[in-house]
């Protein structure tokens, strides 16, 4: 975190100096650095996920408030590649939901969206409830996901990723924390996507009234 945040000020340095060949290494320093700590979260939570270290602790949550606040980590990798993001959920949507659990969706859901964007693509989060339940989409309109791979996107025996539109790196066990915590949640988690016709990705849990 320490080096996202000094090779941050390194580029706006830089790049007001008028120095972009170096601003540009710095921003390589940068996403490295990101690319590390989602790794080691990921990693983490899926020791922890395995060895039943991580307790379900159900709260009711303003699922707006959780989606704006995750937006918020991912503006600046939005910006590198002038993607808009979207928030379309109405103020007061509320869930039942363990909360570390649901920020670790969002943040690999919403991650995702930005990195299988093209330049100047549009991310957008919207959520509904469907009878006792609320439905959370992520839309993308980039690269797409073979329908003949759709299968493999949760599960740890036909792990499926692929470079993101500026090369970026995935972990691969983004996915399958997202379905393992979504079912600890009492939800499902599901895809559709068209290759070259972007993505979107959905997931239930329960409504709280």
């Amino acid at each position: 975190n320490a080096i996202m945040g000094f090779s941050n000020l390194l580029i706006d340095d830089l790049e007001e100096k008028g120095y972009f060949e170096l601003a540009k290494y710095a921003e390589n320093i940068n996403n490295a650095s990101e690319r590390t700590l989602n790794l080691l979260a990921n990693l983490l939570d899926w020791a922890r996920s395995q060895t039943g270290a991580i307790e379900y602790k159900p709260t009711v949550i303003n699922l707006s408030e959780v989606v704006t606040k995750t937006i918020e980590l991912y503006q600046f990798n939005a910006s590198q590649k002038s993607i808009t993001i979207e928030n379309e959920l109405r103020e007061y949507i509320f869930v039942l939901a363990d909360k570390a659990m649901l920020e670790t969706v969002l943040r690999n859901l919403i991650s995702n969206a930005i990195k299988y964007s093209n330049s100047k693509g549009e991310v957008k989060i919207e959520a509904e409830q469907v009878g006792v339940e609320t439905i959370v989409s992520i839309r993308d309109n980039g690269i797409g996901i073979p329908k003949k791979h759709i299968h493999k996107l949760f599960s740890i025996d036909g792990k499926y990723s692929t470079l993101g539109t500026m090369n970026e790196y995935g972990t691969g066990l983004g996915l399958i924390l997202c379905k393992k915590f979504i079912k600890k949640n009492n939800g499902k988690i599901w895809a559709e996507s068209n290759l070259n016709e972007g993505s979107i990705f959905y997931f239930s849990l329960p409504a709280s009234h």
